[in-house]
């Protein structure tokens, strides 16, 4: 076999002559018989796969396999390397440091406290409403790669309905087996909107330091309990229940309906994450009236009328 350049009609483009019977044709020119034909028939064979449409404008950032993930469990991890860059993360790690260190002021950020299991101490429990007084994590979290996630998740644009951050420090309580929808979500808009929360792990969270757990396909079936209350003790223990395990800058995904709890942290290390929700924008954005409600019901500590008995529900 002979690799030739042609004459300057061929000038960029080398041809192949191999020794040949008179009348049969080189293997140069079967190549370019036969590659229209092989082309064609790839193109025709992939109009013919069927796929779901994309929604026009929203950028595919999951493939096929983890939409049909999180359509079918309800509930999706996506580990940090896939979204964050090794600075990213070490600057959300800062920011998280930054409102946890962040004193309390009335009518900002909204601090919650509980008592520790291991000295009785008062440790911070969780930190919500920080969105607008940090402009680093508001422009992760109300920024293009969140935002288009969501879109594609959801099915169009998505806006913001709450932020909080869970410390989960050592010595910190569980969170009981419960469906996001119940704690009053269904009050906004038509009643019949979905919502979608993004947990972002800061720690390794684990077993022992009250890693999420949650129930894949329940989501489909709708309310299992009743609203402000826990999931009854008869259809929790029918569930089986999925520990995830996660990584600093690993996200998980699920919507209101999923089911899900957290042990106590019974470690010497904290299980830290953020939690922010969201809606579809065409819903409507319920965010600020989500918090001036919240406020009422269940203020911070700092903002609490003497004498007053405020109980957490959901």
């Amino acid at each position: 076999i002979n690799a030739e350049y042609g004459g300057s009609s061929a000038r960029h483009a080398p041809c192949m002559t191999i020794g040949k019977r008179s009348g049969a044709p080189g293997a140069h020119a079967l190549l370019l018989r036969v590659l229209p034909v092989v082309s064609a028939l790839v193109i025709v064979i992939f109009l013919l796969i069927p796929r779901e449409p994309s929604p026009p404008g929203i950028p595919q950032l999951l493939n096929d396999k983890q939409m049909e993930r999180w359509h079918s469990d309800g509930f999706l991890v996506i580990r940090a390397r896939e979204w964050l860059n090794a600075s990213e993360l070490v600057s959300m790690s800062k920011w998280m440091q930054e409102v946890q260190d962040w004193p309390e002021k009335k009518y900002h950020w909204m601090k919650y406290f509980e008592t520790s299991s291991v000295d009785n101490s008062t440790i911070l429990n969780r930190v919500e409403n920080f969105i607008p007084y940090h402009d680093g994590l508001n422009s992760v979290f109300n920024g293009s790669k969140v935002l288009d996630l969501m879109a594609q998740l959801m099915g169009g644009p998505a806006t913001l309905y709450k932020d909080k951050i869970n410390m989960k420090l050592p010595g910190a309580g569980g969170f009981e087996p419960h469906q996001d929808i119940a704690a009053g979500w269904g009050a906004y808009g038509d009643g019949q909107m979905n919502f979608v929360t993004l947990s972002v792990s800061m720690d390794h969270a684990h077993a022992k330091n009250g890693a999420l757990e949650c129930v894949a396909g329940k989501h489909k079936e709708g309310r299992l309990g009743s609203d402000w209350e826990p999931l009854p003790d008869h259809v929790v223990g029918a569930m089986e229940w999925e520990m995830v395990e996660t990584f600093p800058g690993d996200i998980i995904l699920f919507d209101a309906f999923v089911p899900h709890r957290s042990a106590a942290n019974a470690d010497v290390n904290s299980r830290r994450n953020f939690y922010l929700t969201y809606n579809l924008a065409a819903d409507g954005d319920y965010r600020e009236q989500y918090f001036i409600d919240k406020r009422k019901g269940f203020p911070p500590e700092i903002e609490r009328e003497t004498g007053k008995v405020y109980k957490y529900k959901v």
